[in-house]
């Protein structure tokens, strides 16, 4: 009579008469499972069920694992697919495709170590895997490889939590060095040139919104009229209108503080009054070819606008209004030079994390840290000024 945890033999019921082996383990979620083992004799089987059990006790699964990579990851997304946003899948499947899986898809999951994937994401830091169309070596962004380790460390760490492997062995893994980039912004003076310079424009509104509020530009086209409350001066932000798996999407907000209301300036309520007006116009003229979505900025025929379309529109805005020598923008500096513009106007910190749906007001210090600084610079400066200056012989205590 073998004791519990000691696994049991038995004779295989299979023509070939192997003995067979088993212990029961439990899993971290409280389950149990056996692992199997064959031999020609009971000795053999005991071996193996010794070796087993040892394996067990080091924390390492009781049975050999053979599962490569290429095989354990496409289970793994199939696994979490209905867990996570499509977007988020999308962006999971994208690395484990294109960049695990053809350089350590061989590997066996038990086997995998911090040796196989600190190499990988050297390589892809300095261009030696990845390509550009042409086939030239390109460098990724230590963002992108940031991420790359991020997904086969989320992976993994599912397989540790089903009792598959010890140790995680991605999160040992270094990482590049995440340069912090310079954000690209306009003065006041320059976006204020550049919103008079557009008035009139079919997407005036668009950029009324986005350098005033500070959306990002998915929530811009995925905003709907129903959000939008122009009485009352407040507008919700709920959803974005995503590109992802060869198609537009419209995704609920990904965070609690994504899904906020905001406060309009009297210029984006008057902005948007003019393009509803027009919008009308729109849609009485395309008449049944109209396809009425609610949404506040849609084409011509009244279906969702194409998000990438916009850097064409603004790239001739700023060549017909002669701005092209202002600092160049992406549409998301668009955001970034409200937030600036605001944090340099004395916008209390919170109150501006809150406007653009930040998760955390730290990273909102993160990202505005410059402007912080100079800000607690020229509050230095009056300090300064009011308290080591030249003694005027007045005490405010007595005025």
């Amino acid at each position: 009579m073998r004791g519990k945890g000691e696994g049991c033999i038995g004779k295989d019921r299979r023509k070939d008469g192997r003995y067979y082996g088993y212990l029961t383990s439990t899993l971290p979620s409280g389950k149990t499972k056996r692992d199997y083992c064959y031999g020609r004799t009971k000795e053999e089987v005991r071996e193996e069920l010794k070796k087993a059990i040892r394996r067990r006790d080091e924390g390492l699964p009781a049975a050999k694992d053979r599962e490569t990579l290429e095989e354990y990851l496409p289970k793994w997304l199939a696994s979490v697919r209905k867990s996570v946003r499509p977007r988020t899948y999308e962006s999971y499947r994208l690395h484990v495709d294109k960049y695990i899986i053809p350089n350590l898809g061989g590997v066996q999951l038990t086997q995998l170590s911090y040796d196989d994937i600190q190499p990988l994401l050297d390589n892809l830091a300095d261009g030696k895997i990845a390509r550009t169309k042409d086939g030239k070596p390109r460098k990724l962004a230590p963002s992108t490889v940031l991420k790359t380790r991020a997904v086969l460390s989320i992976a993994l760490k599912d397989a540790m939590r089903k009792g598959r492997i010890k140790s995680n062995a991605a999160s040992l893994a270094k990482p590049p060095r995440q340069v912090k980039p310079k954000l690209n912004v306009w003065t006041a003076a320059q976006t204020r040139t550049f919103l008079d310079a557009i008035k009139g424009d079919r997407l005036e509104a668009f950029y009324v919104v986005a350098f005033y509020l500070g959306m990002r530009r998915g929530e811009i086209f995925g905003l709907r009229w129903s959000d939008v409350d122009l009485d009352n001066g407040v507008l919700l932000v709920t959803q974005a209108l995503q590109r992802y798996g060869g198609k537009l999407n419209f995704d609920d907000v990904k965070t609690e503080s994504g899904n906020r209301g905001v406060k309009l300036p009297q210029a984006v309520a008057v902005a948007l009054r003019a393009h509803r007006d027009r919008q009308r116009f729109e849609r009485e003229r395309a008449g049944e070819h109209y396809q009425d979505n609610g949404l506040v900025f849609a084409t011509f025929k009244g279906t969702p606008y194409e998000p990438s379309n916009i850097r064409r529109s603004f790239a001739r805005l700023l060549k017909k209004h002669g701005l092209t020598g202002y600092p160049r923008l992406r549409i998301h500096d668009m955001r970034h030079t409200s937030g600036t513009i605001a944090l340099a106007k004395r916008v209390p910190v919170k109150t501006v994390s809150k406007r653009l749906g930040h998760s955390s007001i730290r990273i909102t210090l993160d990202i505005y840290a410059h402007v912080l600084d100079e800000s607690a610079q020229e509050e230095a400066d009056v300090m300064d000024d009011a308290l080591a200056g030249e003694d005027t012989g007045e005490d405010i205590a007595t005025k």
